[in-house]
């Protein structure tokens, strides 16, 4: 029994430093086209309007061409319907980011929950999950809540 679980454990930590690869190509972006997917996903719909916004912020933030960033999109929504946590992305963006970029990519999490006009039950759940998780306090996760409105209201 021991024996497993030492084995799990360093399967398990081989695949967490698979996904921190740095020298992997955009998994940065990666790791959040999967939280923005499943932030998307809360209220049980994805949209072309929903999908539009996601695409916009990867080939934004990221610098990626429309079609990478397409081509990004649909791999994460394919990555979605196989994920069962949400560990493994925030876990990566941690180790990946600091404190102020997790916000950043807090902040393009709000503007997707909130392109629709309306923030529904569970989506105002996933994200105060999502920002305990990424480690971001409840003021800067409110900032970020603004600062989404306020580009989302320009």
């Amino acid at each position: 029994m021991i024996n497993a679980l030492k084995s799990w454990l360093s399967t398990d930590t081989k695949t967490a430093a698979a996904v921190l690869d740095k020298s992997a190509p955009n998994k940065l972006a990666e790791l959040t086209a999967g939280l923005l997917i499943e932030a998307s996903l809360s209220d049980g719909t994805l949209d072309a309007d929903e999908r539009a916004v996601i695409a916009h912020l990867l080939a934004e933030q990221f610098d990626l061409s429309d079609a990478a960033a397409d081509e990004m999109l649909a791999s994460a929504i394919t990555s979605a319907d196989e994920r069962i946590e949400l560990h493994g992305l925030t876990r990566g963006l941690r180790a990946a980011c600091s404190y102020e970029e997790r916000v950043e990519i807090l902040e393009m999490l709000w503007i997707v929950v909130l392109a629709d006009d309306h923030l529904d039950k569970m989506e105002a759940q996933l994200m105060r999950r999502l920002s305990g998780l990424l480690y971001i306090s409840d003021v800067d996760s409110g900032h970020a809540k603004k600062a989404a409105q306020e580009r989302l209201a320009a």
